[in-house]
């Protein structure tokens, strides 16, 4: 799963590999879990990154607590 020229998409560079799933930089420094499916890469490896990472939502420890706030 070497890179190659002509990418499309968004593509990092594969730092860790574990067992079903890889860690990968992206080109703005963030770091990703990518699922691994198919041909599992090498450290140094250019992956196809196909999910976006997941959306956190904070909440106010009053509000896990069910106190109000206001």
């Amino acid at each position: 799963m070497k890179g190659r020229g002509g990418l499309v998409g968004r593509y990092g560079l594969v730092m860790e590999v574990h067992a079903n799933e890889a860690v990968v930089l992206m080109p703005d420094g963030e770091f990703r879990r990518q699922p691994i499916d198919g041909e599992v890469p090498e450290v140094g490896d250019l992956m196809q990154v196909t999910e976006e990472p997941p959306t956190l939502t904070l909440t106010k420890k009053a509000e896990q607590d069910g106190e109000p706030l206001g």
